[in-house]
């Protein structure tokens, strides 16, 4: 669990101190993995989404957390807001 939060602590750095949005969403993807792999070790927690897009990551596909059931789409935003899919329901 420590190397998770060393390295969500250096992409947050790192997302943050970056005006490339193009970069930001690479880094996004390594501390979207991390996340995810966070908080799948907690046995109590509210109702999150694990969801992905097939088109980041040059075509590889991406995943995300979300609170919210709907699709906002992090790594195309406004062009693809609502591509993606569910894959599982934490809680």
């Amino acid at each position: 669990l420590i190397a998770h939060f060393k390295v969500i602590q250096d992409k947050f750095k790192t997302i943050s101190a970056s005006e490339d949005i193009d970069a930001q969403r690479e880094n996004f993807i390594t501390l979207s993995q991390n996340m995810i792999a966070l908080v799948s070790n907690f046995d109590e927690i509210e109702e999150i989404y694990i969801q992905r897009c097939p088109m980041a990551n040059n075509n590889k596909g991406a995943t995300w957390l979300s609170r919210n059931k709907e699709i906002r789409n992090p790594y195309f935003g406004e062009q693809m807001m609502t591509c993606g899919e569910t894959l599982e329901t934490l809680n």
